[in-house]
């Protein structure tokens, strides 16, 4: 399988504290990968790392992240703003505050979408709504043309995620993109997601707290104190319906 995305011996850090060290895994196309592990165990940052969206003191200060090969490290702020949204989309937890409050959903999307390239906001329409409905959001118009507050936290999330989706990136980063979701509307996601993988090629990295949602992953990663400790399928890494953060899975060789 074709690598996608790959972590070198990465170590994330804030000032002097590390949030993850010595990381090293391989994301290949069409796969869905999964980061589970406790809170505090360097699963967001990793993520975030991928993106170039470290919080403020956070950087990569050991190791390398590669796109197809290409060092991350290397880009510029203009490369970065080219590379979000047509290679790498992205959605994090609480998706709903990166939301301009006085803007439409529609708006934010389209102005989003005309950085990748000369879109009119009747295109951009006509690809996000669909998208927005395919997520369980019965009504794709009205979220289209609704602003942030008039949406509950579980559609502004699936609104997030049909922004990142809307492109068909080679990588999409979600950070519990499904933690804000009833069983309907994560059966929803899941299933789009599924789709973006099959007929795009498109990768997954996702981060859980959810058991059934990391059952999706073709591969989960084990976190701990910011060290991967553990690799393998769902069934592996979570044996006998165990819980999601305290495994006894298969580790590392």
């Amino acid at each position: 399988m074709k690598a996608v995305l790959e972590y070198k011996a990465v170590t994330v850090a804030y000032g002097g504290r590390t949030a993850a060290e010595d990381v090293s895994f391989v994301l290949h196309e069409g796969e869905a990968l999964c980061l589970a592990g406790a809170s505090g165990s360097g699963k967001s940052s990793l993520l975030r790392a991928a993106a170039g969206l470290l919080p403020p003191g956070g950087a990569v200060t050991g190791g390398s992240l590669c796109l197809e090969g290409r060092p991350l490290e290397t880009l510029g702020a203009t490369e970065w703003q080219r590379l979000r949204g047509s290679a790498i989309g992205l959605v994090f937890q609480n998706a709903g505050a990166s939301f301009c409050p006085v803007r439409t959903i529609g708006s934010q999307i389209r102005e989003a979408l005309s950085v990748q390239g000369t879109m009119t906001e009747e295109e951009a329409r006509r690809r996000t709504v669909p998208l927005l409905e395919a997520l369980g959001l019965a009504d794709g118009e009205r979220v289209w043309r609704s602003y942030p507050h008039e949406l509950s936290g579980g559609m502004q999330q699936r609104a997030a995620l049909a922004a990142a989706l809307v492109l068909s990136p080679q990588v999409l980063l979600a950070d519990e993109a499904t933690s804000a979701l009833d069983g309907a509307a994560r059966q929803a996601v899941l299933q789009v997601l599924r789709r973006f993988r099959e007929e795009t090629g498109g990768a997954v990295l996702f981060t859980t707290h959810d058991r059934r949602t990391a059952e999706e992953a073709d591969r989960v990663l084990v976190l701990r104190c910011g060290r991967l400790i553990r690799e393998g399928t769902a069934a592996e890494v979570f044996p006998s319906g165990g819980p999601l953060v305290h495994t006894e899975g298969r580790r590392r060789g």
